[in-house]
């Protein structure tokens, strides 16, 4: 029964397509609608299957985007090291000049030449400072700030450190800012670069790489290389470089006190304090150069007992025909071609005197060391 009613609706829809379908017609004033709307000619692409992704999507926008490196050029490489020149001048032309002289390791960083208030460099605990003491001389047309000149990074123990510089002022009485010191053209001028590292770390091997603008040097070495550079400091040898001043070191020994040794009607002296004592190294200097050299300008001293004790001291020099003892180095001079005896004191716990005690000097821009004690 229900097929036969499915049958008859069947043909009813039939009948009404085929009555809607006729070809005749009314005829009407208003215009056929291809007159009045202008036909699209414009091929159309068959629309596209959809995927599974497609049909399973509802309103979702499917977009991919690629990016296109449109550089005309590829990045360039970071310039390959050369090869750094730990014993003579490393010249960069047009630039600058740089020679390392120095290496060593420490937990204060002073001034070569100590007189009065001075700025230092205290490593934090548990570190300590490498340092690379490096001349650098200006060769260009113009002034550049001495940090922009050259920089430095090490390598000990598979670890790498950036470091930074400071700049040695006054003929070593003083450390500056490299930051804000300008170096002047042909103008030469020492810098330290410093690296805090752990305390006890091994500088047997290590390597450093020095950068001036593109140029980039690198060498593997071990701070005992410097060893031959430092001189052996010996009680009664002349030091002297035939230009600037001729330097002998006549006593080191350690005192309680210090008196002039003609001392006058008044008279200046140095004591130590209780528990301590003086390490006093005396010296007699020349001026060779044309003009008068500071009394300060002369050398500095500095001691290490038992292997990482540091000390530092301070000048005084004879005067009067040594009568009494000028404490203001800094303010008096030698004039040329005419000498003076100048006094280092060290003050030191009393049982440093037991040693054993290396004592480093600094003169003309050289160091000469000498231990005694133990």
């Amino acid at each position: 029964m229900k097929r036969l009613l499915l049958c008859l609706l069947a043909l009813a829809m039939v009948f009404s397509l085929a009555a809607c379908g006729g070809d005749t017609t009314e005829a009407t004033d208003a215009p056929s609608e291809t007159e009045t709307e202008s036909e699209d000619t414009t091929p159309t692409d068959p629309e596209p299957e959809a995927t599974d992704d497609q049909e399973d999507a509802d309103d979702g926008l499917n977009i991919t985007v690629t990016f296109e490196d449109t550089s005309d050029e590829a990045e360039e490489p970071a310039p390959e090291a050369a090869q750094l020149d730990l014993q003579g001048p490393n010249t960069v032309d047009g630039q600058l000049e740089y020679t390392l002289v120095h290496g060593y390791v420490t937990n204060d960083v002073v001034p070569p030449r100590i007189t009065g208030v001075y700025t230092h460099y205290e490593a934090p605990a548990g570190s300590e400072y490498l340092v690379l003491v490096t001349d650098v001389t200006n060769q260009g047309q113009s002034a550049v700030r001495a940090d922009e000149l050259l920089s430095a990074s090490v390598n000990v123990g598979g670890i790498d450190y950036a470091g930074f510089s400071i700049v040695e002022e006054d003929e070593g009485e003083g450390l500056g800012y490299s930051n804000i010191t300008d170096v002047a053209p042909l103008q030469t001028m020492r810098l330290y670069f410093l690296f805090e590292i752990p305390e006890g770390s091994d500088t047997t091997k290590l390597s450093a790489t020095f950068t001036a603008g593109t140029d980039v040097r690198a060498a593997t070495f071990s701070l005992e290389e410097f060893a031959s550079r430092v001189g052996t400091l010996t009680v009664g040898q002349e030091i002297t470089d035939g230009e600037t001043l001729s330097l002998t070191v006549t006593d080191i020994y350690f005192s309680n006190t210090l008196y002039p040794p003609m001392p006058g009607s008044w008279y200046s002296y140095y004591e130590a304090g209780a528990g301590n004592t003086y390490l006093i190294l005396k010296a007699t200097a020349t001026n060779l150069k044309g003009t008068d050299l500071r009394y300060s300008g002369v050398a500095g001293v500095t001691c290490e007992y038992d292997g990482k004790y540091q000390y530092t001291g301070f000048a005084c020099f004879e005067e009067d025909g040594g009568a009494d003892l000028n404490g203001y180095p800094s303010q008096y001079s030698i004039s040329p071609l005419n000498s003076g005896t100048l006094y280092y004191l060290i003050e030191v716990p009393a049982q440093v005197e037991s040693g054993p005690v290396e004592i480093s000097l600094y003169t003309m821009g050289q160091y000469y060391t000498t231990t005694i004690g133990g």
